[in-house]
This record gives C-alpha cells, structure tokens and sequence, in this order.
C-alpha cells in the first residue's frame, strides 16, 4: 500500500483547524498594524508638547494607559501571527492538496490578500513607524506569504480564488511585497522567479472571466464547476 499522508483520515478537523488558524493569524496582524498605527500617534501628541498639555489630564491619562497596553500587545500579537503565517507555510508543503479544498481555498486567498495587504498595503507603508521598536518584522512575515503563493501558484483553484478579491489593487500589493522581500529576505532563485509568474497567473484568468463574462459564456474551469 502507498503512503498516505495522517492528515487525509482527519480531514473535516484538519479543514476546521486551519480556517481558525487563519481566521486567528489575520485579526492578529491586522490588530496589530491598527494598533502600532494608534500607539504611534499617541507618541507623535506626545512629541508635541504644546498639543499634549492642551489635552485635558484624565485623556493624558487614558492616552498613556492605551500606550503601554498596545506597548505590551503588539509584539505578542506579531510574534503569534508570525508563527501562526510559518505552520501555514510549511502545511501548505504537507498536505498541499487540502488547501485546494472548497472549504479552504477561498480563505486562504483572503488570508494571503489581507496579509499582503497588512504588511506591504498603503495602512503599513502610511505608518512612518520605528518596526523595530514594535517587533514588526515585514520581510519575515511576508516571506512566508510569498512561499505559499509559490507552493500554490499552479494551482487554478488558488489563482482563481486570488482572482476574485479586487483588481487592480491587490496586483500593486502583491509586487511592491515582493520587491521588499526580493531586497530584504533570504529567498531561492527558484522562488523569486515563481512569484511573479503567480501574478502574471492571475491577470491572465482575469481577463479570461472578465472576457467571458462579457460574452456571457464563462468555462466552467474557471466558476470551478
């Protein structure tokens, strides 16, 4: 008998377990990129100390409480969704096929989109935060997004599913990620190359379901029929 893989006898739990992963690892970036952006302007009223004294001192009070909360937050929340992005990544190597899965394929999509979009969309680059100082490691975070549009990026499933959420703004997102990473994080030659070839993948079923939707005939490869 072959090998089959102890993932495949436990797949209704398996696909449960992965949507709350990724349910979970999107509200923690996405809280903490909220949050750094808070936190960085209570620094910046701080900064100013004619804007600060004017406040009245229980908000001076309730501002600094906030401070040092989302001060202690944000790096736990960072580091759990940093965690959380490496086991996808290296899931999507074990058990490939099982995030092609209907139940699957689409959250991850908006996972991988709403990653992208945390780390390397306008909200992130608008910050003109210290990341150091927040534990917010980009390159890191959004290699892993990358390795899993690279493990997926042949997949129709997966490049329809990534098709689907908004154009052409998440094509900007997508590159201006992967020039960051392609300068800032360690990454084979083979991947590098992929990722971009993932993109030109997803503009090409655009504009076939775009087409076909003019024409009113839409394949049934591409409505995953």
């Amino acid at each position: 008998m072959g090998y089959t893989h102890p993932l495949l006898s436990e797949i209704p739990l398996f696909i449960k377990f992965i949507n709350l992963l990724m349910n979970d690892t999107m509200f923690m970036l996405e809280e903490a990129v909220k949050q750094i952006g808070e936190a960085t302007e209570i620094n910046r009223k701080r900064g100013n100390i004619r804007e600060w004294i004017e406040l009245p001192q229980a908000e001076q009070e309730d501002q600094l409480t906030q401070f040092f909360l989302m001060k202690r937050d944000i790096p736990a929340l960072l580091r759990l969704a940093g965690q959380n992005l490496g086991l996808v990544n290296r899931l999507t190597t074990l058990a490939k096929q099982l995030f092609l899965a209907s139940e699957i394929v689409n959250r991850l999509a908006g996972m991988v989109v709403g990653a992208f979009e945390s780390l390397a969309g306008p909200r992130c680059s608008d910050l003109k935060a210290n990341n150091e100082e927040w534990g917010l490691r980009p390159r890191d975070l959004l290699r892993d997004v990358i390795q899993v549009c690279v493990h997926l990026g042949d997949e129709p499933e997966f490049i329809r599913a990534v098709t689907t959420i908004s154009w052409p703004r998440i094509k900007t997102t997508l590159m201006r990620s992967y020039t960051f990473v392609k300068f800032h994080a360690p990454m084979s030659d083979g991947e590098l190359l992929k990722f971009p070839q993932f993109v030109a993948s997803t503009e090409t079923m655009r504009a076939t379901i775009k087409e076909a939707e003019n024409s009113e005939l839409i394949p049934e490869e591409y409505l995953g029929r």
